[in-house]
């Protein structure tokens, strides 16, 4: 299962803080709490200025993603509460394989 990991801990393929286009623009503390900002980032790439990664989530596919804010020995989207935008980016990318799984079985 692919997991976003912290990068002070971990070794990553894919670093998607800060710097990288990937990087989630909403800060803790500015812009709330961690939890706030995840759901900031989630409605940013869903709906708002970010929708534009959408297109591009496949170079993430099968790859360890890296980021500061993800917890220690990593994690995956499925545990909750998201504590960083890198589950939010894995929750995208099973919803990815999943429609492309059902456009082939049609």
């Amino acid at each position: 299962m692919q997991k976003v990991v912290n990068r002070r801990k971990d070794r990553e393929e894919v670093y998607i803080g800060r710097g990288s286009k990937w990087g989630n623009p909403f800060k803790v503390g500015e812009h709330g709490a961690k939890g706030e900002c995840v759901q900031l980032f989630t409605e940013w790439i869903c709906r708002g200025e970010g929708r534009y990664l959408l297109n591009q989530l496949g170079e993430l596919e099968g790859k360890t993603l890296g980021c500061y804010c993800a917890p220690k020995g990593g994690t995956d989207h499925t545990h909750r509460p998201w504590v960083c935008h890198g589950q939010v980016l894995l929750a995208l990318l099973q919803h990815r394989r999943a429609k492309l799984s059902r456009r082939a079985a049609a």
